[in-house]
């Protein structure tokens, strides 16, 4: 477990450095998280998602981050991690907050990740905060993402 925890820290290092960082006024959640916007989930082998701060510590800390994947979902081995993590200090609700943040706004993070749609064009448009979105509220995101294709 000790090597697997060098190697994912080496990786979540080197692809923090590729991701937009957002903070809580930005997206309405209660932590830092930070946004790839530039194809970092083809150099670093892994699906498209966000990275979140496993504290609300306001502070950029990108040792003390942990991956979710746009379905909202967090992979097994990194909760592993992350729940051993000392300054681990999130609710159960936190989590979700997220989980509802990444799905509802899930297709504009998948088009932001593939350089499709501009960050700064997002901000515009994003669902905000934790709660679960309407299908109406989703519809419109999607047409203004494809309204900001470029």
């Amino acid at each position: 477990m000790e090597k697997y925890n060098e190697i994912f820290q080496q990786i979540y290092d080197k692809t923090l450095e590729e991701m937009a960082i957002c903070r809580p006024y930005k997206t309405g959640l209660p932590m830092n998280i930070w946004i790839d916007e530039t194809n970092a989930y083809l150099n670093g082998g892994h699906a498209k998602g966000i990275k979140f701060q496993i504290n609300k510590n306001p502070l950029f800390q990108t040792s003390n981050t942990c991956p979710m994947l746009l379905d909202g979902t967090i992979p097994e081995k990194a909760f592993d991690v992350i729940k051993n993590n000392k300054e681990y200090n999130l609710t159960k609700n936190d989590i979700e907050m997220v989980s509802n943040f990444v799905k509802n706004n899930s297709y504009a993070l998948s088009l932001i990740a593939d350089q499709k749609v501009w960050i700064d064009d997002f901000w515009g448009f994003c669902i905000k905060g934790g709660e679960i979105a309407s299908e109406e509220e989703i519809e419109l995101l999607k047409q203004n993402c494809n309204a900001a294709v470029h």
